[in-house]
C-alpha cells in the first residue's frame, strides 16, 4: 500500500486502485472520498399558545460527506462545500467526455 502524502498537487498519482479526491472549500484541503449519506435533525418545543399540546416542530435533513484525511481520520461534512477533484486519476470532465467508452 501506497503511503499518502497530502502535499504538492500531484496527490491523485500517489493514490493506487479507483479513488475519488474531493477539495474541501471552506478549508481548501484535499481528502479520499469514503462515504455519502444524510443527516437528520428534528427539533421540537412547545408553542406559545399550546405547550407541549401543539409543539412547534423543526426537521430537515443535510447531505452529508465522509472524508478521509492523510492520518486516516474520517470527518463529515456538508457535500456541498465540497468538489470532485478527480475519479481515479483522472479528472471528472475527462470522464464524461463524448469519448469516454462508457457512455
Amino acid at each position: 500500500m501506497t503511503c499518502f502524502k497530502w502535499q504538492g498537487d500531484d496527490i491523485d498519482a500517489r493514490i493506487p486502485g479507483v479513488a475519488t479526491i474531493v477539495l474541501h472549500g471552506p478549508s481548501n484541503t484535499k481528502g479520499v472520498l469514503v462515504a455519502s449519506g444524510y443527516g437528520m435533525y428534528r427539533a421540537s418545543q412547545p408553542s406559545l399558545f399550546w405547550g407541549s399540546f401543539s409543539p412547534d416542530v423543526d426537521e430537515g435533513t443535510q447531505p452529508m460527506l465522509a472524508v478521509c484525511d492523510a492520518d486516516g481520520a474520517i470527518r463529515w461534512g456538508l457535500a456541498s462545500e465540497f468538489t470532485v477533484v478527480s475519479v481515479d486519476g483522472k479528472p471528472p470532465a475527462a470522464l464524461l467526455s463524448e469519448d469516454a467508452p462508457y457512455r
